[in-house]
């Protein structure tokens, strides 16, 4: 482990979560407990009663309630208390005034008791209205199950269009003409509850459990919370109980086929490498069509975007978000619609996933720790030839072209791998190459606690992941957590601090799988005397070794760091404050040795290195304010804030050359020669200034009003801002009385409609300056300098206008849910690149084309409980998302340069390719159809033979429990197009009848006249008539199969044993886990996996997993 070495944050950390072991502990010590005694100590003369009580609550933190017109301030009291328990010395004060007091937790209800005699002055008498009617004042606190006030609960007075909200203490105070009114009290993730008031004169205490209704759950949305009964956007939410199934490095692997809308595809199964993410569908020709990525509010400059600098292999791509611990989490929430997204402006104009972190919560210290092992393998095989059909293969080429194989070097009939290597001998290199065993290991540990106004939570977390390929490369990630939260007593005051530090380690393979198709009669690796083999008779063999001898480094460390506070300066008027600095320094190293080198086919064997570093620092300041009150028969919430942005990337790349020893490669020091040394400096600056207005009539209509104006420094000063917005509104219509009396199985029901504006700013930088760059080659001992690109200021903002409209339906008391939602994105002046002509010194500039793109769809999601008894429940899911990319208009486009490129009508993802009739029977050779029979094949013949968008996608779930023991298995589905084996081996010049390997499909294939086959006849010449038209075969629909499939994403199994609750530390739970992720794919696509369909990339891994998890209290 050389992970932690020579980096003092870490120490610092470890340290720093030692010392904080001990303030949980101190702090929990402190919180008033319902059977302890809490003492107090007092010195006054000549007080008056509210001057002794503030005293008594700084003193020992106990919240005391009481009816100021009772208790008023007529009398001062001399008051000399040592070491007395409070509830007896607040008696002592209130008892001659007919009252008592009583304790619940670390709240006093101070009330009148009826048993004793009231031998003080005549409390105030209520007062009266205009009509003489009696006005009692009713006051008290909202608290939840853990003692913790609840500030913002909305309390009704039923039978009124009176509403309240309670202080920042929970506190609330309210006038009633009726003496026992019924109080209706709600909080967003509590369930609703009714309180009945018995006596007006006494101090109300309610207390609120959390809801067990998914409508009242808490999900997080742009710059605040709601609950999905009262959401007007769309927003999906997966949570810690789902996301930590997943024994995967990559968190949001944990959303594949759970949200409807959402694609997470993998462009490898490498550990580590980016995703391919996709939110409904493309609404852009060149800008990042993937949608923005917050962790605890803070925008991650790098988003889901590689960031490697030295290589762009598939199998060797590195994503910034495989530094997060799937452990860390507590919800990741998906935002679609233009409610939801618009107050993020430009950014979020793809949509946005916002990642929450686990914070701490008040109790008892938790420590919880948990460890996973297991392994990974290849969850789908290439079917290849075996050495005689490979042979047999051969043969048949040469006869069919009639030449006759030698062993003579440079003539047509050259056949080392029939005449020089053994025709006996087989090696299945794909076994060899992929078919290894890959260990997975991860633990974890968390801790946990608080009381009422301080929480607490400590991590770290520890992944490794090895490698299926024939070697020692690893995937290794260490990281620490910490997250305070903390109110003042009087919760006027709040104040969180996050901070991440994770750093990782990825030693990938980097370069193509093409050792998959040698021949399977080619050399082994090693000699009798292991060492690598270069040659075999006269021919020299391009080992697969030396891939390996060659080393791909890449290391990542990543800091978060959030602190957001809040304070309310008037009753329900509070100021915020949301500060972030994220940061990526990211280091790589790829080294050629000499012993890679094969010493037949180079002359100077010397070494070679490069070395890179990309870094990203990003600083986020957002200060906000909001206001929270009651207006006539509703709520009304406005908030307005400001957000400033500034990121910066800095990149560096340096090579070297020429190294005689292979001990100095890891060091530019070592290299005779020096070049291609390249810095690179981009500042991204960002400001907006935004608001939301949100009004809840009844709990039953809900409108909710967002607006933004954005400034991108991607855009010139004359085009920098632009203004966007939304409107969101919601019915609630089972709230109807004339709904709940006719449809009495209907439990919920709403019907909410959006439609809003946002842009896109996700373009390359410093586009609209006339740019210049270093040449690489001095010119007399100084660097010349080139230009790069033209002045161009007037390219501006896309826009995007947003329009949903969606029905949500529970039946039976939410056994069965139901949802259906139809979207309507259509975005105009869109940027495309404008080629210019070649004299002009320059390729294209950027510019906005008169061109719409609509993207349209609709989604569907199904679930209930088939059995819900006590000791057994059985529930299933599915959802179904079919997605519509179509361009409108393109004015010009016939004239342009993408008039083969993009047809009107279709997807901007148009497979618009020659039309292929298949194998000739005639000749055995590929045929194209002439669309205008002018006796060539040019754009004019393309046609129209589908797209790379998928046709539909969904998820399908299915939950059980049988008392402790849990079942959850999680598929997902896709309608596709994809390009196919024949794509990979032409566009690699790998043909049927060549040196190397085929897929046994190649068997399929023309002979004789009157043949009709898959695959045409088989020639050694790639230049004969056969692969003539590879060119035009590549841009065919013979390049392309349905790679349809339905996918086990994962499957998890778990036992928990609760322990008994009433022991002092000791252990409270444990959970024996067996996970497993990618398990099966049923495929009718025979050419590898059909997610990362390409046969020389990485398929997807299996992984399966067991461990434990202990929580301790």
């Amino acid at each position: 482990m050389q992970l932690f070495k020579r980096h003092a944050s870490i120490l610092f950390l470890m340290l720093l979560f030692q010392l904080l072991l001990y303030f949980p502990t101190a702090v929990i010590a402190q919180q008033p407990s319902s059977q302890s005694i809490v003492l107090v100590t007092l010195s006054l003369d000549n007080t008056p009663l509210h001057i002794i009580f503030d005293r008594i609550k700084q003193q020992t933190g106990l919240y005391l309630f009481y009816s100021k017109n009772d208790l008023a301030d007529d009398e001062l009291y001399d008051v000399h208390a040592l070491n007395e328990p409070v509830e007896t010395l607040i008696d002592r004060l209130v008892s001659k005034k007919g009252f008592s007091c009583r304790r619940e937790g670390n709240t006093i209800l101070i009330n009148r008791d009826p048993r004793l005699p009231v031998t003080g002055p005549a409390t105030t008498e209520p007062s009266t209205d205009a009509t003489n009617k009696r006005i009692y004042r009713l006051q008290g606190q909202v608290k939840d199950s853990l003692g913790t006030p609840l500030p913002g609960a909305t309390i009704w007075i039923k039978g009124t269009d009176k509403r309240y909200s309670s202080k920042e203490d929970g506190a609330f105070f309210i006038s009633s003409t009726v003496p026992h009114p019924v109080l209706q009290i709600s909080y967003t993730g509590y369930a609703t509850q009714e309180y009945n008031v018995p006596d007006p004169d006494a101090a109300i205490s309610v207390t609120l459990n959390k809801s067990l209704s998914h409508l009242d759950e808490t999900i997080i949305v742009a710059y605040g919370t709601t609950s999905k009964r009262l959401n007007t956007g769309n927003v999906a939410s997966v949570t810690a109980v789902d996301i930590e199934k997943y024994p995967v490095a990559n968190p949001l692997l944990a959303l594949q086929g759970r949200v409807p809308g959402l694609t997470v595809y993998q462009s490898s199964g490498a550990p580590g490498t980016p995703l391919d993410i996709r939110l409904r569908v493309q609404n852009s020709f060149l800008s990042n069509n993937e949608p923005l990525i917050v962790i605890d509010g803070i925008p991650i400059p790098a988003g889901n975007q590689r960031i490697n600098l030295l290589t762009t292999q598939p199998n060797g791509s590195v994503g910034l978000l495989s530094s997060l611990n799937t452990m860390d989490i507590a919800s990741i929430e998906i935002l679609k619609d233009a409610d939801a997204t618009a107050i993020y402006g430009s950014r979020g104009g793809n949509g946005v996933i916002q990642i929450t972190t686990k914070k701490g919560t008040a109790g008892k210290i938790k420590v919880t720790a948990d460890y996973m092992q297991g392994f990974t393998q290849i969850s789908k095989k290439l079917s290849l030839l075996d050495t005689k059909q490979y042979l047999e293969v051969r043969r048949e080429a040469f006869r069919n072209d009639n030449i006759t194989p030698n062993n003579d070097p440079g003539t047509p009939g050259y056949a080392f791998d029939i005449y020089s290597w053994d025709t006996t001998r087989y090696t299945d290199w794909q076994k060899w190459l992929v078919g290894g065993t890959a260990p997975v290991r991860r633990a974890n540990i968390f801790m946990s606690g608080g009381n009422a106004t301080t929480q607490l939570m400590l991590g770290a977390g520890y992944y490794r992941e090895g490698t299926v390929y024939p070697s020692d490369m690893s995937f290794l990630r260490g990281n620490a957590s910490l997250s305070v939260n903390h109110r003042s007593e009087n919760g006027k005051l709040r104040i969180g601090l996050y901070y991440n530090y994770a750093k990782d380690k990825n030693e990938m393979f980097n370069a193509p799988l093409f050792a998959l198709l040698l021949p399977p009669n080619a050399p082994p690796v090693y000699d009798a005397n292991h060492q690598p083999v270069w040659i075999e008779g006269n021919e020299p063999f391009q080992n697969p070794l030396a891939e390996f001898f060659k080393r791909y480094i890449h290391k990542k460390e990543n800091q978060l760091l959030n602190l957001h506070a809040a304070y309310s300066i008037l009753d329900n008027l509070w100021v915020k404050l949301n500060l972030g600095y994220n940061s990526t320094d990211a280091a790589e190293t790829q080294i050629i040795p000499k012993a890679s080198l094969n010493p037949y086919l180079v002359d100077d064997i010397t070494g070679a290195a490069s070395f890179g570093n990309n870094t990203f620092k990003s600083y986020l300041a957002e200060p906000q304010a909001e206001y929270h009150r009651g207006l006539g028969d509703g709520e009304l919430t406005i908030m307005a804030g400001a957000s400033y942005q500034y990121t910066t990337n800095n990149t560096f790349l340096i090579k070297g050359q020429g190294y005689t020893n292979d001990a100095l490669l890891y060091s530019i020091d070592g290299a005779a020669v020096i070049s291609g040394k390249q810095t690179n400096r981009i500042e991204y600056k960002y400001g907006a200034v935004f608001g939301r207005a949100t009004y809840k009539l009844r709990n039953k209509y809900i409108i909710n009003l967002s607006g933004r104006r954005d400034g991108s420094s991607k855009f010139s000063p004359e085009n920098r801002y632009s203004n966007f917005g939304a409107i969101g509104a919601a019915w609630i219509f089972s709230e109807e009385p004339l709904i709940k009396s006719s449809l009495p199985f209907l439990s919920f029901g709403k019907l909410r409609t959006s439609f809003g504006v946002t842009g896109n700013d996700q373009i390359a930088d410093y586009k609209y300056l006339d740019t210049w760059s270093a040449t690489l080659n001095p010119y007399q001992g100084i660097t010349p300098m080139s230009p790069d690109a033209l002045y161009n200021p007037n390219y501006n903002w896309e826009r995007t206008k947003k329009l949903e409209t969606a029905l949500e339906l529970e039946f039976f008391k939410d056994r069965l849910v139901t949802s259906i939602a139809y979207f309507r994105n259509r975005s105009d002046n869109q940027l495309l690149d404008y080629k210019l002509p070649f004299q002009t010194g320059f390729g294209s500039i950027l510019r906005n084309f008169d061109a719409l793109v609509q993207s349209s769809g609709w989604e569907f999601a199904l679930s209930g409980d088939i059995v819900k008894t006590k000791s057994f429940t059985l529930n299933a899911a599915v959802n179904l998302s079919i997605p519509r990319n179509k361009l409108l208009r393109f004015v010009n486009l016939d004239s342009s340069s993408y008039n083969s490129r993009y047809v009107i009508g279709q997807s901007l993802n148009v497979l618009n390719k020659f039309q292929s009739t298949g194998v000739s029977p005639d000749n055995g050779l590929f045929s194209l159809t002439d669309e205008d029979g002018n006796g060539r094949y040019d754009a004019a013949d393309y046609k129209v033979i589908g797209s790379l968008d998928p046709k539909y996608h969904g998820g399908i779930q299915l939950n059980m429990r049988y008392k402790q023991l849990s079942l959850s298995v999680l598929g997902d589905f896709r309608k596709q197009l994809v390009p196919n084996s024949l794509y990979s081996t032409y566009l690699n010049g790998l043909f049927p009848g060549l040196p190397g390997n085929q897929l046994d499909l190649v068997l399929d294939r023309w002979q004789q006249k009157g043949d009709q086959t898959r695959y045409p006849r088989y020639s050694t010449r790639p230049t004969g008539d056969v692969y003539t038209t590879k060119t035009n075969i590549l841009l065919s629909d013979e390049a392309y199969s349905d790679g349809s499939f339905f996918k086990c994403r994962n499957v998890s199994v778990t036992y928990t044993i609760n322990f008994d609750k009433n022991k002092e530390k000791t252990i409270a739970k444990i959970i024996f886990f067996c996970n497993a992720q990618n398990l099966f794919t049923l495929t009718g696509y025979k050419e590898g996996d059909p997610e990362t369909a390409g046969i020389f990339s990485l398929p997807t891994l299996r992984t399966i997993t067991g461990g434990m998890r202990v929580s301790v209290r």
